[in-house]
């Protein structure tokens, strides 16, 4: 069990920052090194080791493209980037593959509930005035900075931000609706009471992308279940997250500045100037190389040669976000191209063609709206939530499209 719990402190880790100004790795990249490590015998030991085809056709295409796109990103980028996506993918399969992604995600989701109720505790004693709990959190977190709206504290828990804290949540949220709407299958990962404390966590957030997480999640359980009682639902959910989008001030802005196009240009709003710079990144990028993109590891020496032209370098906001894109849409499509992009979101795509080859559809189909809502607001994968989701979601198939064992 130490590697699920190596997986778990990672993700747990993941806002904390670097180590220190000298080492260029985290503590949440430490775990998964040791991680990584911890399988190594085995793996020697056993002469064998697990993967994915779809990873490796991904990756290989990464690399040719690497080679073929010379203008941007240095080739200890592009280096760095491929031992990233080998240590990262192999160690979370090897572990997945190990234990097996129902066990996990079990452990995984009483994990979210414990950090759904440290959020709820930041924001009751924010209220009550009692400040010390908020700032102890903050100290471990590389932003030491308390999240508010107006008056309002903002849930992050032990993340660095309340969007991280949704991004953290998104299986226990898959988890929690599907409990309300009454999904049988989900009654064997959380209860009822997990599922409000941890709804009610991403709630606090008073973040627009977690809302937006929520609506989808509602959207898709709808879907699923095909009842008519559960299209009213979703009526009603749209009316009140509405209603209270417009007396959220953090939403609010948010919402009137993107529907505006001359206000997001002189937005204050750092969120709201991260998305829209890379998106203009992007799409000049399409007008590149439409294809095949610039090569991974470019946008953001693509970002910081084209950004000063759309923004004054003193606008609060330029430059957040530019590594990761602040979408792995906007990331792929300007990385990889449009046929990387198609490659990339090939998987999920295929998924309701190979449904009947799956171990556990309910399973999969919780891991895989997880890693597409990931790639909503982030564009990294460096990240242990995303292969978490990733190869979770790859994890529960059967037969030569989930793990295959290369011998060697």
């Amino acid at each position: 069990m130490l590697d699920v719990v190596l997986l778990i402190l990672s993700i747990c880790a993941y806002g904390f920052g670097k180590l220190n100004d000298i080492l260029p790795v985290t503590l949440s990249n430490v775990f998964i090194f040791i991680c990584f490590f911890y399988h190594i015998p085995r793996i020697i030991h056993n002469r064998t080791f697990y993967y994915n085809n779809y990873l490796l056709l991904l990756l290989s295409f990464i690399i040719i493209g690497a080679i073929v796109n010379t203008k941007y990103s240095h080739l200890i980028d592009k280096v760095q980037f491929i031992a990233y996506y080998i240590i990262y993918s192999l160690a979370i399969i090897s572990t997945i593959q190990k234990h097996g992604p129902e066990k996990i995600l079990r452990i995984y989701t009483k994990i979210c509930f414990y950090l759904a109720i440290i959020g709820l505790l930041q924001v009751a004693s924010y209220i009550v005035g009692f400040s010390l709990f908020n700032d102890a959190i903050r100290l471990l977190s590389e932003n030491k900075n308390t999240s508010v709206s107006g008056l309002l504290v903002r849930a992050t828990s032990i993340a660095s931000e309340p969007a991280v804290l949704g991004i953290y949540l998104l299986p226990a949220l898959v988890l929690s609706v599907s409990k309300l709407f009454g999904v049988k299958e989900s009654s064997q990962f959380i209860s009822r009471r997990h599922a409000l404390v941890i709804l009610a966590a991403a709630a606090c957030t008073l973040s627009l992308i977690v809302y937006v997480y929520l609506l989808a999640i509602v959207l898709t359980v709808m879907i699923k279940q095909r009842k008519f009682f559960l299209s009213i639902a979703l009526s009603l959910f749209i009316a009140a997250l509405y209603g209270v989008a417009q007396n959220i001030e953090s939403i609010n802005s948010r919402l009137t500045e993107l529907s505006d196009s001359q206000s997001i240009d002189s937005s204050e709003n750092i969120s709201v100037i991260a998305f829209n710079s890379n998106l203009k990144v992007t799409e000049a990028s399409l007008d590149s190389d439409f294809f095949f993109g610039t090569g991974i590891g470019s946008h953001a020496e693509k970002y910081e040669s084209l950004v000063y032209g759309f923004y004054s370098a003193n606008l609060n906001g330029v430059g957040l976000n530019k590594d990761d894109a602040a979408s792995m849409i906007l990331r792929t499509l300007s990385e990889l191209g449009m046929i990387g992009f198609i490659l990339f979101y090939s998987a999920s795509a295929l998924y309701f063609f190979r449904k009947k080859y799956s171990s556990n559809n309910f399973i999969q189909e919780v891991f895989l709206i997880s890693f597409l809502l990931y790639g909503l607001r982030y564009g990294s994968i460096n990240t242990p939530m995303f292969w978490f989701y990733l190869t979770g979601f790859l994890g529960c198939y059967a037969r030569r499209y989930g793990f295959k064992a290369y011998r060697f």
